[in-house]
C-alpha cells in the first residue's frame, strides 16, 4: 500500500513540474519602452568576426529596462534610452556661433526637459526642443526584409517626414532608411487560418490596410488581415 502511495505522489510531482515548466515557457511577446542606442561597433568587421555575444531576437528576452538592439555585430540585450514621443528637429548650422565649453549639459535624456520637449543635439551640444511628430506604427525587424539586403533599395533619411506615405525612418545597423511601418504584435503560424475560407478573408499589402490592431499576414490564401498573435510557447 505504501509503495502505491509513493508511486502516486511521485507521478503528481512530475506532472506538476512539467505543468510549471510549460507555464514559465509561455511568455508574452511585448516591445519594451524606450529606443535602442546607436550601434557601438559600426564598420568594425574585424572585431565582429571574433567577438561572441549573447544574442536575442526580441525585447521579451531581455530585462524590462533593456531592448533587443543591433550593436553593429549582432542583436543583443542593451540598456534602453528613455524617450518621449516625436523626433528631434534638424538644427541649422550657424557658421560663426561660439560654443561655451566645460558647462553642465542642459539635458541628458528627454525626461530632463519640460512638457513634451525632447533632449536634442545642436552644434554646441544637448538642448531641449519641441519635437517633430512621428508617423504611426513601428519599425519592422529589418534583418528579416530581404529587399534591404541590396543597398540600391535604401532610401536614406533622418526622420519620418523624409519618407513617403506610411513609411518610417528606421535604423538598420549604422544607417537610417525609409521602411514600411508595421503595427505592434506578430503574425501567428499560417496554419491558424486554414479553417477560414479564402473568400471570407480580407486581402492586404501592409498592416495599415487592416482595421484596428489587425496585421497583414501571409497564409495559404495569400496576404490577408489577421488578429495579432502575441503569445509563444
Amino acid at each position: 500500500m505504501e509503495g502505491r502511495l509513493s508511486a502516486v505522489c511521485a507521478l503528481i510531482l512530475v506532472l506538476g513540474a512539467v505543468g510549471h515548466s510549460d507555464a514559465e515557457s509561455i511568455r508574452p511577446i511585448r516591445d519594451h519602452p524606450g529606443v535602442c542606442p546607436r550601434p557601438a561597433f559600426c564598420d568594425n568587421l574585424q572585431f565582429c568576426a571574433t567577438a561572441r555575444f549573447a544574442v536575442c531576437s526580441h525585447d521579451s528576452e531581455c530585462n524590462i529596462d533593456e531592448k533587443c538592439c543591433d550593436n553593429g555585430c549582432a542583436r543583443v540585450c542593451t540598456k534602453a534610452i528613455r524617450v518621449k514621443p516625436g523626433v528631434c528637429p534638424r538644427f541649422p548650422w550657424i557658421r560663426d556661433r561660439i560654443c561655451v565649453l566645460n558647462v553642465r549639459p542642459v539635458c541628458i535624456d528627454d525626461f530632463n526637459c519640460p512638457g513634451n520637449e525632447k533632449c536634442c543635439r545642436d552644434q554646441c551640444g544637448p538642448v531641449c526642443a519641441k519635437p517633430l511628430k512621428v508617423k504611426p506604427g513601428l519599425c519592422p525587424d529589418l534583418k528579416s526584409l530581404k529587399a534591404l539586403a541590396d543597398p540600391q533599395w535604401w532610401r536614406q533619411c533622418s526622420h519620418d517626414y523624409h519618407c513617403p506615405k506610411n513609411e518610417k525612418c528606421c535604423l538598420k545597423g549604422c544607417e537610417s532608411m525609409c521602411v514600411e511601418a508595421v503595427k505592434p504584435g506578430h503574425c501567428g503560424p499560417s496554419h491558424l487560418e486554414v479553417s477560414l475560407r479564402c473568400s471570407r478573408q480580407r486581402p492586404c499589402s501592409h498592416d495599415f490596410d487592416c482595421p484596428h490592431d489587425w496585421k497583414c499576414c501571409k497564409n495559404q490564401c495569400g496576404k490577408v488581415c489577421s488578429p495579432p498573435y502575441n503569445w509563444r510557447g
